[in-house]
């Protein structure tokens, strides 16, 4: 055993203005004083970056932002790009970063930009972290990434650690959806650079009250209802979709319904699972915004795929099916939709 004394301290996290907004807002600009208003700020931010690990932490949290301003005039977040470039070559090679602390090795950090901002991917490893990569759905898409608004996200990381977010078909062309792994409950965004803090019920079968009435910046309320289940997304690949946003659970909700009724006739005891497919989307309008949510159903129960069993949890001799997961409320929230 060694001993060892750490008395450095870990840099104050810089603020982003994205964290005053939920994923169903619609953020655009108006103005072009108010526009270069927020990029010189983000550009003041991304310079006052004391670590490595702070300036990206920074940028992917300042997403909305940053799209927002690409949308509006893509030459501003060309700027925000290059001096990102600037700060982190001065960070790498000018000594600051030499005695910063070691960044937490549960933030997978993205290594560089290619013409598009890349967020940062969670791994938790086994320390009650879920595994990955990670399939998410999004409402809005991103135009500073290039995705299309309701499609699937997967993001991960490869063998050499580069990390990767890309659009895929999801359940689009149809994943198999391991019941054995699914939890329900509530996920609250960490602090900045932070993994979210989650509170899973212990089954799910047995529905929770959200655990606070805390609330956002924006008004909604900080713990979402969540969802998190392994899939086979196809080519011999798994994924979690793991994600705490309305559309998506709202989405799953209604799934549920259909799956709680076949299980006991088609699912031959558990043994085999629901291959679920995308028919279409809907669109519900919110106070905050639309939110475009997947429409899923269960086209036919199949065999476990092979990417499910390697890390398939036991399964029970005569396992109860899940009932339907609770209806999510839409998030309320006190600011505007409206621009900047």
């Amino acid at each position: 055993m060694t001993f060892a004394i750490a008395t450095n301290t870990a840099p104050e996290a810089i603020r982003a203005k994205s964290a005053i907004v939920d994923e169903t807002q619609d953020i655009r600009f108006t103005s072009w004083q108010r526009a270069d208003r927020m990029k010189r700020q983000i550009i003041e931010n991304i310079e006052g970056a004391e670590t490595i690990t702070q300036l990206e932490e920074y940028l992917i949290d300042e997403d909305l932002m940053i799209d927002a301003l690409f949308m509006f005039d893509s030459d501003m977040s060309d700027e925000i790009k290059e001096r990102y470039g600037d700060q982190k070559a001065i960070l790498s090679h000018g000594g600051i970063d030499a005695g910063a602390p070691a960044p937490n090795p549960a933030i997978a950090q993205s290594t560089k930009i290619e013409g598009k901002v890349k967020m940062f991917a969670i791994d938790t490893g086994n320390d009650g972290g879920s595994l990955g990569p990670w399939m998410s759905w999004t409402s809005n898409g991103s135009a500073m990434k290039g995705f299309q608004p309701k499609s699937w996200v997967l993001r991960g990381k490869d063998d050499a650690g580069d990390k990767s977010e890309y659009v895929i078909p999801g359940f689009a062309d149809g994943c198999v959806m391991d019941l054995d792994s699914l939890q329900l409950g509530w996920m609250k965004d960490g602090a900045t650079g932070q993994a979210p803090e989650k509170k899973w019920n212990q089954s799910p079968a047995q529905a929770t009250q959200r655990p606070d009435e805390s609330k956002k910046q924006s008004g909604a309320y900080a713990w979402s209802a969540a969802l998190s289940v392994r899939c086979a997304i196809g080519g011999g690949q798994a994924a979690t979709w793991e994600q705490a946003s309305f559309g998506a659970y709202d989405a799953f909700s209604k799934l549920s319904k259909q799956i709680v009724a076949e299980w006991p006739e088609k699912s031959q005891n558990g043994r085999l699972l629901p291959l679920v497919v995308q028919t279409g989307v809907e669109t519900q309008q919110l106070k905050s915004g639309a939110s475009n949510k997947p429409i899923l159903t269960v086209r036919e129960w199949v065999e476990r795929p092979g990417c499910l069993k390697d890390d398939a949890p036991q399964i029970a001799t005569n396992p109860a099916p899940a009932t339907p997961a609770p209806t999510p409320q839409p998030e309320t929230t006190g600011a505007s939709a409206g621009g900047f």
